[in-house]
């Protein structure tokens, strides 16, 4: 996968909050009219922000510190509750990168 360079003073979403959720209200109400689900009209940019930081800190090991930086995240105590336990694939990885 080929990732475009960002510059530093550059947005990584050049829209407002606002417009970020109504694109996820949007694709909420899409998704449950798609596939009768009306579960899908609970999901809010808020569970979309929770799974964005679970993946960063578990499945790519992104430093907590940072991505309390990306995310607005001011305290440990705020984003501690998305370090969930690691997947048993990221404990193996993990393992055999060291000498025990």
């Amino acid at each position: 996968m080929q990732h475009e360079a960002i510059e530093r003073d550059e947005p990584l979403i050049d829209r407002s909050k606002r417009t970020l959720q109504y694109w996820v209200e949007h694709a909420a109400e899409a998704a449950a009219s798609e596939t009768g689900d009306g579960d899908y009209r609970r999901v809010t940019s808020h569970d979309l922000r929770r799974c964005w930081a679970n993946h960063l800190l578990v499945e790519e090991g992104i430093s907590p510190r940072i991505v309390m930086a990306l995310g607005g995240w001011s305290s440990y105590d705020a984003i501690e509750p998305y370090l969930a336990a690691p997947t048993e694939e990221n404990i193996i990885d993990s393992m055999s990168n060291i000498a025990l």
